[in-house]
């Protein structure tokens, strides 16, 4: 089965270190993106190499952190 190349576009926690004054708070999104190979869509499970039915590091985003997903085009393998 052929997996889809995709980009992943998720909303991140975060957190700051020490003390911060009230008008200083950031509360701005954390947005992040994400490339890799599309191995489950729920919790979104990405891998960085498609072994063939075996995957090789693998990176797990919650469904509801997604904002989009985005279908990339798979480069040409130069032989």
């Amino acid at each position: 089965m052929r997996r889809r190349l995709v980009m992943v576009e998720w909303e991140d926690a975060g957190a700051r270190p020490g003390w911060t004054a009230d008008a200083d708070i950031d509360t701005s999104a954390l947005i992040c993106r994400s490339v890799g190979w599309l191995v489950r869509s729920n919790p979104v499970v990405l891998a960085q190499t498609d072994g063939e039915g075996e995957w090789n590091g693998l990176f797990q985003i919650p469904k509801r952190m997604v904002l989009r997903i985005i279908d990339l085009q798979e480069p040409k393998c130069s032989s």
